[in-house]
């Protein structure tokens, strides 16, 4: 009988395999799944396989890269590094060198043009997170804290087994509360093109935002283009996390944010940790410009209040490249 475990379970009983090499290719083996499982991943990438299964890999050895992933709307590819360490170790530049080195290559004609590091430690060595920055090749990282938030239950297959299959989390239902909100705020669209709304917290605004939006969504066919503006890094990632596993239209995301802290809240995160690359002006119009993938879905961006420059010139059409369609800021 399958039972139910965190990731943190998950991988204190992976440290009871007998060699390094097991417990980092159970680790690699579940990461895969992960990929798979995760809505906000399985949103952005439509094949993940392990390094050795990639029909453009030349390599016989160990090159440093352990899984890939094609990129849903692209068609191109990002490379990831798994790093099954001791929770106290803490990751050295020289932990990720390899990978740098070996996914900044052409494999078979094919360039990586993402990067993914994940990791069991949460801990990170000055040089190793400097060398994050100013990347030609843009570089995330996901820890075990990061995968903990996924909406993933994680099912054992039986007591003491080292395999597991992940799962989609149930999904909520709206509240009373929720519902009234959302009836009102609907009845106010219908004499105004804009409005505020007022809410304690933990009444679950962001959840509800995302049901009105899908309601929206409906009310126009099944498309919608909406843009989701927050304070900090965090929140945007928060927000991205939730709408992706709580949404029952598909989605597409786009996330901006900058590099530099969004805000001066001390637990801010890096756009490192976001789970999907962040995108800039140019190639945000020139992905909107093309569309996406057919069939009823919602285009999210989400973005800082700081990073707001980078939408509106994205809207203006700034990206003027001969061949690309331009998208108009009345479509939003």
């Amino acid at each position: 009988m399958a039972t139910r475990e965190t990731i943190h379970d998950v991988v204190k009983l992976f440290r009871q395999a007998p060699t390094t090499v097991e417990r980092g290719t159970k680790f690699e083996n579940l990461m895969l799944a992960y990929f798979r499982t995760d809505p906000v991943l399985a949103a952005q990438y439509d094949e993940v396989c392990t390094w050795p299964q990639w029909s453009h890999n030349e390599s016989t050895h160990d090159s440093g890269i352990d899984l890939v992933a094609r990129n849903r709307e692209t068609g191109t590819w990002t490379a990831i590094q798994c790093k099954f360490y001791d929770p106290k170790h803490s990751l050295q530049k020289s932990d990720i060198d390899s990978f740098f080195t070996a996914s900044g290559k052409s494999w078979d004609g094919i360039s990586f043009d993402n990067r993914i590091i994940i990791s069991t430690t949460d801990r990170w060595s000055h040089h190793a997170e400097t060398a994050l920055i100013n990347q030609s090749v843009p570089v995330q990282r996901i820890g075990l804290t990061d995968i903990a938030e996924s909406p993933i239950d994680w099912m054992q297959h039986g007591r003491g087994s080292l395999e597991f299959e992940p799962r989609k989390a149930v999904r909520y239902g709206l509240r009373p509360h929720q519902k009234e909100a959302i009836g009102k705020i609907q009845e106010g669209f219908q004499t105004h093109d804009r409005g505020k709304w007022i809410s304690a917290c933990g009444t679950g605004k962001t959840f509800t935002s995302l049901k009105l939006a899908e309601q929206r969504a409906a009310d126009n066919g099944g498309h919608l283009k909406v843009l989701f503006l927050a304070p900090s890094i965090s929140l945007v990632s928060q927000t991205l996390r939730e709408w992706m596993a709580q949404s029952q239209t598909d989605i597409r995301p786009f996330v901006v944010c900058s590099d530099t802290k969004a805000s001066k809240q001390a637990e801010d995160i890096s756009v490192h940790d976001i789970p999907v690359p962040t995108t800039d002006s140019a190639r945000l119009a020139e992905q909107m410009a093309v569309g996406g993938r057919r069939g009823k879905q919602m285009t999210v961006v989400f973005s800082t209040y700081q990073s707001i420059d980078v939408v509106a010139r994205a809207q203006k059409g700034l990206f003027t490249d001969e061949g690309v369609g331009r998208w108009s800021p009345r479509g939003w």
